[in-house]
């Protein structure tokens, strides 16, 4: 393979950490099944999801112990075109897990769980993908399946007290792996793997105004992450190696940034709710020694749910997302275009203490095309489940 073909995949291999399916650059807030029916959850705690997004309202559940299991389901088709020539990555991603525990007796609550905090899946481009070069582009690998992996897990355990009848504070710590991937020809002509972990605490407060208007707050603190090399061979490697220096044990800073989150929640009536959150990305804060970082993101959500009968509830959402990077900065793996997105479910109670969620939401990326000449186009699907158990 000649030096051009390795240059092109090595500027590939800069760019593949930038997160597939993630909301903003990194950062997920598609966080349970919960949100996939109604897109503002920051300001509620009437299900255990308030462990991820309301952790301080936690405290004003009642009193149990519960368990919540659920999945999300991610069909999506990503591309991008040049000269006439489209590359598309079709495969689903099927498995986006969440697990979460939680003791709540009195003032105070205990809890913990793992879920999909950034990325979350695969794109699988079957016949290679264009890359940057100077002020064009060009395809150095014509014919070669190109996989690209990005997941961040996170695991949480933290508390909940309730001050008093309106005010309650929460604190906790999160573990984070990170582990981002590129596999050419599966593996045979490259195969490069990352990972890294790190810690970062999580703050939270809740204020119940009156029994109709509620408040929730938090703030995920960043998480310094350096990856490192675990692997990278294939028949390219020692080439790649000799040209770049990147080998097996290199490692390179990239944090997984900040974020901050407000919502309220409204009872219009006593079957009727609405709600809003503001979720903010600190990008700028962030030390990334390779990917451009971009500029702090932002999502505005809103919700409204109805109680049809006791244990059936309906709802919907619509969230608008700009994940704060500039289109010539994009993968072309992956583009972050902003969206609009749509969604509805509905909880049902099948028994005493059990709650099922279903959602669907549609996302409507706006069409981008840098100054090379390349456009980006995205559609996807996220699908929730999950199920929740009280036991008293």
């Amino acid at each position: 393979m000649n030096k051009l073909k390795i240059t092109g995949v090595l500027l590939c291999m800069m760019v593949f950490p930038i997160s597939a399916s993630a909301t903003f650059i990194d950062n997920n807030t598609n966080l349970s099944a919960e949100w996939t029916r109604m897109q503002a959850r920051t300001g509620s705690f009437d299900s255990m999801d308030a462990i991820t997004y309301n952790p301080a309202g936690t405290a004003k559940m009642e009193d149990g112990f519960y368990l919540s299991l659920q999945n999300q389901v991610l069909p999506k088709a990503y591309s991008h075109e040049y000269n006439g020539v489209k590359y598309e990555a079709d495969n689903t991603t099927t498995f986006v897990p969440g697990f979460f525990a939680m003791n709540k007796k009195g003032k105070w609550s205990q809890f913990a769980g793992v879920n999909v905090i950034g990325g979350g899946g695969s794109l699988e481009y079957p016949d290679s993908i264009y890359t940057k070069m100077g002020a064009g582009a060009v395809n150095l690998t014509p014919g070669m399946e190109s996989i690209y992996t990005s997941v961040y897990m996170g695991l949480i355990a933290g508390g909940a007290f309730s001050v008093n009848e309106k005010l309650s504070v929460s604190l906790a710590g999160r573990l984070v792996y990170g582990l981002n991937s590129l596999e050419i020809e599966d593996g045979d002509v490259l195969e490069l793997e990352k990972t890294a972990v790190g810690f970062a605490p999580i703050i939270g407060i809740n204020y119940q105004i009156n029994e109709k208007l509620n408040i929730g707050f938090r703030h995920e603190f960043k998480t310094s992450l350096e990856f490192e090399v675990d692997e990278m061979k294939g028949a390219m490697a020692p080439q790649m190696q000799a040209l770049t220096g990147i080998k097996k044990g290199n490692k390179a800073r990239k944090d997984f940034p900040a974020l901050t989150a407000l919502g309220a929640s409204y009872m219009i009536t006593k079957k009727l709710k609405l709600a809003a959150d503001f979720t903010y990305c600190w990008n700028e804060e962030v030390n990334w020694d390779e990917d451009p970082k971009g500029d702090n993101a932002w999502e505005l959500g809103l919700g409204a749910e109805y109680e049809i009968k006791e244990g059936l509830k309906i709802s919907t959402g619509y969230s608008y997302v700009d994940a704060g990077l500039d289109v010539d900065d994009y993968s072309t793996a992956i583009g972050k275009n902003p969206y609009h997105l749509f969604g509805g479910g509905f909880m049902i109670s099948p028994m005493k203490n059990m709650s099922l969620n279903f959602g669907a939401s549609r996302l409507f990326y706006d069409e981008k095309t840098d100054s090379r000449g390349i456009k980006y186009e995205k559609e996807l699907w996220i699908l929730g489940a999950g199920i929740e158990y009280r036991f008293d």
